[in-house]
């Protein structure tokens, strides 16, 4: 036993001169080699960033096309309220014939116009269509908004 001893307190001296040498020894059964390398947890863990940092990318690109999507269907939506509301201001006899209208928020769709459509929908009742389109990224689009006006009243 006291062979044992002296062994592990040799090996114990030996090491502690090696580090205040200058080096630290390697333990027993690591390469220094090993480390040069990725693990795979390293990989999964970059997979897996790459792969979020994808998803939110492409989820704020579709976002942001739906909510221009959105604003210009509610810039339509105003300009043919606007104008149906007056057309409704006018009597009946003072309904224009149909087609086309300026307006000034029409310049923020592309390519924005305005048609109005006035039809004979019984011999009292003129029903009046107001329909805004533009152009949009993934084709045209038209906002229609419709009415019946009477000769006598309104509906």
């Amino acid at each position: 036993m006291d062979s044992s001893r002296k062994r592990l307190a040799t090996r114990h001296r030996a090491s502690l001169r090696a580090v205040r040498g200058g080096f630290i020894p390697t333990p027993i059964g690591q390469c220094p080699d090993r480390h040069r390398g990725f693990t795979l947890i390293e990989i999964l863990l970059t997979v897996f960033v790459l792969g979020a940092s994808l998803a939110l990318y492409t989820s704020a690109a579709m976002l942001t096309q739906a909510l221009r999507s959105a604003k210009e269907q509610d810039i339509a939506l105003r300009i043919a309220a606007t104008k149906l509301e007056e057309l409704r201001a006018l009597s009946y006899d003072a309904l224009p014939e149909s087609g086309t209208f300026e307006a000034d928020a029409l310049a923020a769709l592309r390519e924005g116009t305005g048609e109005i459509t006035v039809s004979e929908y019984n011999q009292k009742t003129k029903q009046v269509t107001v329909t805004v389109s533009w152009n949009h990224s993934k084709g045209a689009r038209s906002v229609p908004l419709s009415t019946l006006i009477t000769e006598v009243g309104g509906l």
